[in-house]
């Protein structure tokens, strides 16, 4: 997150004890996949891949053509052509290689004092920092969301400004070139219902403040309901998986 770097306009009192705290995290993370992969190495655990390769060359010309089978059964089995790929609200994904994510009261990014989203001053570092980004993901639910009855969609409505604020935050972004998601939760399930599905209620709010798309938080594909939902208000929405987008065996048909 972007928020852990260093902050020049105003220090945190909780810098040191958020150091020690990240530095302990990082050594334990590295035990945990040290542990892992020795569990692999040894054969405790055998790794699946979406395909396993080829067991020698010989094997190879037959596993190429196995697999060249397969992608042309998947290919007639969606109806695929590609001409998806021609839409503009939908390519642009195929070139955005860099997308930070970050909470929108990052001080970069909103100012506490003017009361202001100040979006140049958080491109313009990261454009010093790493030559600058082509998406970025938006997350207003942590570290609230819980502690009352309000939603995930609730917490990108009370923002500073509400949405309005946030349709211009995000014409402030892609007048930049900067294409905008927003963080989906599909676990948040206990708060105050939608009364409709969250695909209905995230694809208009997308549509209303002019957002691209969403990252699917512990989601392993996209529901076509939500890819549906765009299309029913004409606003085309693209979906980032946690997961990768793999196929799942077992669970919702959506999921296969």
């Amino acid at each position: 997150s972007h928020v852990l770097a260093k902050n020049p306009y105003g220090a945190c009192p909780y810098d040191g004890a958020r150091s020690s705290s990240m530095a302990t995290l990082a050594r334990l993370l590295g035990v945990w996949a040290l542990w892992c992969w020795s569990r692999v190495a040894l054969g405790a655990v055998t790794p699946n891949p979406l395909y396993a390769p080829p067991l020698d060359r010989a094997s190879q010309p037959a596993w190429l053509a196995k697999l060249r089978t397969e992608r042309e059964a998947i290919r007639v089995a969606v109806n695929y052509s590609g001409a998806i790929y021609l839409d503009p609200a939908v390519n642009w994904t195929r070139l955005s290689y860099v997308q930070p994510q970050i909470h929108v009261y990052d001080r970069y990014l909103y100012d506490p004092v003017e009361h202001k989203y100040t979006v140049d001053r958080y491109l313009d570092d990261l454009k010093r920092r790493y030559g600058g980004i082509d998406s970025v993901l938006l997350w207003p639910t942590y570290t609230n969301i819980g502690i009352d009855a309000r939603n995930q969609f609730d917490y990108y409505r009370v923002l500073p400004g509400g949405l309005a604020a946030l349709k211009e935050l995000t014409a402030e972004f892609k007048a930049r070139g900067v294409r905008v998601l927003w963080g989906y939760n599909p676990w948040d399930q206990g708060t105050r219902d939608e009364d409709e599905p969250h695909w209905t209620t995230l694809a208009r709010l997308l549509k209303e403040t002019g957002g691209d798309g969403f990252n699917g938080d512990t989601m392993p594909s996209m529901y076509k309901q939500f890819w549906d939902a765009g299309l029913d208000i004409e606003h085309h929405i693209v979906g980032e998986m946690e997961g990768g987008g793999y196929p799942v065996q077992g669970g919702r048909p959506e999921d296969a």
